[in-house]
């Protein structure tokens, strides 16, 4: 259900899934896992329909490097993220990173 309610603008697929296991009893750390691990065919079915419409404006090689790097940045950011989790309390993280965000969005508006 979570990942139906995700697709309202302005939602985030990964926060709905990861509240809501939270919200049900999953541990932080198991819950953000799942949420990642569900993301995983929504992001391949977006880069490749990225890549599908990509492929006519700019050289294959070029496609394909971009997916290399988003695939070596979006494992790294999980990764960093796992870490931070296994440090730091999820509500905390939360808090943390939702507070940077509005800094740096009203910021740099």
């Amino acid at each position: 259900m979570g990942q139906g309610v995700s697709v309202a603008p302005g939602l985030s697929r990964s926060g709905i899934t990861l509240s809501l296991m939270l919200l049900a009893g999953v541990e932080g750390l198991e819950a953000l896992k799942w949420s990642y691990a569900m993301g995983i065919p929504a992001v391949l079915a977006a880069g490749l329909y990225g890549s599908l419409r990509a492929a006519g404006s700019f050289s294959l090689a070029s496609v394909a490097l971009g997916n290399a790097a988003s695939l070596v940045a979006g494992l790294l950011s999980m990764e960093a993220m796992l870490k931070l989790v296994e440090t730091l309390r999820y509500e905390f993280l939360a808090v943390l990173l939702g507070s940077l965000y509005l800094v740096l969005s009203i910021a740099l508006v």
